[in-house]
């Protein structure tokens, strides 16, 4: 298996579980992160989901980062 699917299955993965949780409404998003119980561990969730959708659609996706069309490779410059 090559970096790319290693790397497309990885952001899936983190995709799906963070799309899971926050649907479920998980017990996990309200726990505090720091001491003062002012940054839910569902904010770190968030942001996770948030990276890992465009890396699974980037990785997935040869055409973005191979383009063969004309306006795909003017558009990618």
């Amino acid at each position: 298996m090559n970096k790319r699917k290693i790397y497309f299955y990885a952001a899936l993965i983190l995709t799906i579980s963070v799309i899971i949780l926050l649907v479920m409404g998980s017990s996990l998003l309200t726990i505090a992160l720091d001491s003062n119980e002012s940054i839910p561990f569902g904010t770190l969730i968030t942001g996770i989901g948030m990276v890992s959708l465009p890396l699974t659609i980037y990785w997935g996706i040869k055409e973005l980062r191979k383009p063969s069309s004309k306006l795909n490779r003017m558009l990618r410059n």
